[in-house]
């Protein structure tokens, strides 16, 4: 009988077993049989998939965290990276890199409350990021600044997250902000003062 770790594998979506491919330049991944027609993970970039993976491989040995999952089934939703934090809080991580609808962020987070799940929205910091330039601040980003109270998470690696605030910049037109960065935290930081405000 084969392990857990040595499959058989299947997928959360369609529920057909899936094969494991393990090339030297890609980062390791499932897929489905050439026939089937289930459409999970398209569309999905790559920069979003490693994301997942990563901040999964910083969460795996923490001791806080148990129950770390990448793509729960959750009915409605399936965060990207999942865990139960101390045995008694569940948390779900959205790490968003395409643009969303605020509504959708709104209809995610809703579905993750009334499941008694805190949710954190982060993105991947970019390196042009800089407190002394404007940003023009998409509007999924406005969203998410006055969800957590004028703060935007922004995912350095690892554990490590950029609270970055945005204040109006007068000097450009609307939509552009100036970014005040505060100094690097890290996630379990983050879940010990806010896990209360973020569920």
């Amino acid at each position: 009988m084969n392990s857990k770790a040595q499959g058989p594998f299947f997928c959360p979506e369609c529920q057909n077993q899936v094969i494991v491919k393990k090339g030297a330049y890609k980062i390791h991944h499932f897929a489905h049989q050439s026939s089937s027609a289930c459409t999970y993970g398209a569309g999905e970039s790559e920069e979003h998939r490693q994301a997942k993976y990563h901040l999964y491989e910083a969460l795996r040995h923490h001791p806080d965290v148990t129950k770390l999952a990448i793509e729960r089934f959750l009915k409605e939703v399936r965060p990207d990276v999942s865990f139960c934090w101390q045995g008694r809080d569940y948390v779900a991580i959205e790490i968003q890199i395409s643009p969303i609808s605020p509504e959708e962020i709104a209809r995610r987070t809703s579905l993750y409350t009334s499941k008694n799940i805190a949710v954190l929205w982060m993105t991947p910091h970019r390196e042009q990021m800089s407190c002394l330039t404007p940003y023009r601040t998409q509007l999924w980003e406005c969203y998410l600044h006055a969800l957590y109270f004028g703060i935007v998470y922004y995912w350095l690696g690892g554990e490590q997250l950029y609270p970055i605030r945005f204040e109006p910049s007068s000097a450009h037109p609307t939509g552009c902000a100036t970014r005040c960065i505060s100094a690097v935290i890290w996630l379990e930081s983050f879940l010990r003062c806010s896990l209360a405000f973020i569920k």
